[in-house]
């Protein structure tokens, strides 16, 4: 399977002093965000431009949702298998340092539902040499990788709310 990123230009606009909240499932083993972020970072080469980077950069990203009337948590669960989620106010992760960019993402080519509200909270650039660890280090190689990039992570998951649970109709 192929997932690939563009940057997002139709669907919802976060404005940096937006209120809205924004969604990420998947927060419970913070080893596993770090390995799904690592595993993601090629895929927004295409698009770190537009975020304001240098080409060739990059980036950890932590795909999220903006909730609003029509994508609820529910539904932006649904064909999911998350049971929990976090929130966090865009202008207060904005205000912490976090980019969050409007993306768009695809599986082999085919656009995810929800791609009008998807963004990705950019948690920090690495180098080629974070990735080849993270993919290919010694368990005590890949750990010391983890134990440097956790911080920032920790900071992220510190400004989201506690787990909350979804309403899931039986």
């Amino acid at each position: 399977m192929t997932y690939s990123v563009g940057w997002r230009t139709r669907g919802h606009v976060l404005h940096p002093d937006d209120q809205l909240d924004l969604l990420r499932f998947d927060v419970d083993d913070l080893n596993q965000v770090i390995k799904n972020a690592a595993a993601a970072a090629p895929a927004y080469r295409s698009v770190v431009e537009q975020g304001g980077r240098a080409a060739g950069t990059l980036v950890l990203p932590v795909s999220c949702f903006a909730v609003t009337d029509f994508w609820t948590p529910e539904k932006l669960a649904e064909q999911q298998k998350y049971r929990h989620y976090r929130l966090g106010t865009a202008s207060v992760l904005v205000s912490n340092g976090f980019d969050v960019w409007p993306t768009e993402t695809y599986l082999d080519g085919r656009p995810d539902r929800r791609n009008e509200v998807h963004y990705d909270v950019i948690v920090r650039d690495v180098t080629r040499a974070h990735l080849a660890t993270l993919a290919a280090g010694t368990s005590a190689e890949r750990a010391a990788v983890r134990d440097e990039l956790r911080p920032r992570f920790q900071s992220l998951l510190a400004l989201l709310s506690e787990p909350r649970s979804l309403r899931r109709s039986t």
